[in-house]
């Protein structure tokens, strides 16, 4: 992951992403886009356009990076490296762009992005020579079956990155259907309801210390 950040800006877009497992609540790596790895994933699997998804989350940047090249052993080269060995050496070489501050999370086309973020698109279309077919933002994004398979089983995950106690009180099991279950430490605060955008996959709550040990719907 020669684009990996490990630092405030790494969190940063890992929070505003939401970029934790459905399942356990750790934290995904984050990094600036790798046009050196896009470009291969478009030759080997044959690619004819793109789909750019969480453009929303770059707001608030005041540089987004892009990778355009690997400087691996002292040489700068635009090809992916053939063996792990140079991969694990290869140092990206950025190229730096502005940002935009605008909120896109309500946009609903290219035309109404700011001109930031429309030339940040045409430059990845430009470096991978590949028109860009899709663009999903906001939360509505995780609702989009096209891109989201596992969204009729509701593991999106965004109820564990926003609960105070993450994967220690939110799991995922079958019931009637596969759906987030809270067993213990609910602290009634109610941030995983306002933030799930599955209505029609709602959160469980189990009193566990209840005596009944009902199981009642959010």
């Amino acid at each position: 992951f020669p684009t990996e950040l490990e630092d405030e800006i790494g969190e940063e877009l890992r929070r505003a992403g939401a970029e934790f497992g459905a399942t356990t609540g750790r934290p995904r790596r984050c990094g600036w886009l790798d046009v050196v790895l896009l470009r291969e994933a478009v030759t080997v699997n044959g690619l004819t356009d793109l789909a750019i998804n969480k453009l929303d989350i770059l707001s608030g940047f005041g540089e987004l990076n892009i990778c355009v090249a690997y400087d691996i052993d002292g040489k700068v080269t635009e090809d992916f490296p053939m063996t792990l060995a140079e991969t694990e050496r290869a140092k990206p070489v950025y190229e730096t762009h502005p940002g935009w501050q605008e909120d896109l999370s309500t946009m609903t086309s290219i035309a109404e992005l700011p001109g930031n973020a429309r030339r940040y698109i045409e430059r990845i279309e430009a470096l991978t020579e590949t028109p860009l077919d899709k663009i999903d933002m906001g939360l509505a994004r995780i609702d989009r079956t096209a891109c989201y398979p596992w969204v009729d089983r509701g593991v999106c995950g965004a109820c564990v990155s926003i609960c105070p106690l993450g994967s220690k009180a939110i799991t995922f099991k079958m019931y009637n259907q596969y759906r987030p279950v809270i067993e213990k430490g609910c602290v009634g605060c109610g941030l995983c309801v306002e933030v799930c955008p599955h209505p029609s996959v709602p959160i469980w709550i189990i009193d566990r210390p209840a005596a009944s040990g009902a199981t009642r719907k959010v």
